[in-house]
């Protein structure tokens, strides 16, 4: 009755395996079985005319969603800051809009014109009041979509985000679903992403460089689903792709669950060295 469809998508994070990243395991057929092959033809003629604005391009997850709309033969319009941010887009055959997400009428400008949106939120962690910002960001966005009449909106959401309390900055995303589940006559889908192996990236560096890492975790050995952004990047695109009504929750996640301590271990194998693990307790 609410209107809202739960999902799990399924993708193979590890960057070992060349084969990556493998099709999104989400099973909803983009024709209907009544149409010939002469209306999927035209229909997917139009799908490719479509223009697909992206949000947070020149980060990880956003620049992985245009790269997949553009290989799959979509249009990108590329909603940046700096103008001079976009031009490596500009290169790639993607339109650039300078916008910012604090200014609503900007946003309705870079919106305007568009068959959906990609939408993330900065993370602004560390900021006192980071989540009174983003709430002025989300409500941009909003109005934003209303005003220029947006069809489908695709965002990054996160695992946990169905909780009203105790997740950090999760909560943002939590702020951002419900005020989006409001919207009337879009269609919208939140991808509840895993935890990010690029957020790994930065202990290598501790490893090597200090011959520490610090865990921020109370069980280093309790175990949690992990995914890669491309593969973030290629569930947004093929939702794009599809055709639907209401608001969709789709979880993204790889196909096995490490440890930070499992995290560790592979850090130490790659780099062929061992280094001490530092426990910072949660107080800290």
């Amino acid at each position: 009755s609410s209107g809202i469809n739960a999902e799990s998508g399924v993708f193979r994070g590890h960057k070992k395996d060349k084969s990556l990243p493998l099709w999104l395991a989400l099973h909803f057929s983009f024709f209907s079985s009544k149409h010939n092959k002469q209306k999927a033809s035209s229909r997917k003629l139009n799908h490719l005319k479509m223009v697909f604005a992206v949000v947070g391009i020149t980060g990880n997850v956003g620049g992985h969603t245009a790269d997949h709309l553009l290989k799959s033969g979509r249009k990108v319009r590329a909603i940046v800051r700096d103008e001079k941010k976009g031009e490596p887009w500009k290169a790639k055959g993607a339109e650039v809009v300078v916008a910012d997400a604090t200014d609503e009428a900007s946003l309705t400008k870079a919106f305007t014109g568009v068959e959906g949106v990609f939408l993330m939120l900065p993370p602004l962690i560390g900021r006192p009041n980071g989540r009174a910002e983003n709430s002025k960001i989300i409500h941009n966005y909003i109005n934003a979509i209303k005003n220029a009449q947006v069809k489908k909106v695709v965002y990054l959401s996160s695992v946990g985000a169905h909780l009203s309390s105790g997740t950090g900055p999760i909560l943002n995303t939590h702020d951002l679903e419900n005020e989006l589940f409001k919207l009337h006559d879009v269609a919208t889908a939140s991808l509840r992403a895993a935890s990010f192996f690029e957020n790994t990236l930065q202990n290598f560096k501790a490893a090597e460089q200090y011959g520490q890492v610090h865990s921020y975790y109370a069980n280093p050995d309790a175990k949690f689903p992990h995914v890669a952004t491309t593969d973030i990047g290629r569930a947004a695109a093929d939702t794009f792709a599809q055709e639907w009504k209401g608001h969709r929750i789709i979880e993204v996640k790889g196909p096995k669950l490490y440890s930070i301590n499992d995290v560790f271990k592979i850090i130490s194998e790659v780099l062929k060295k061992e280094f001490k693990i530092v426990s910072i307790p949660p107080e800290n």
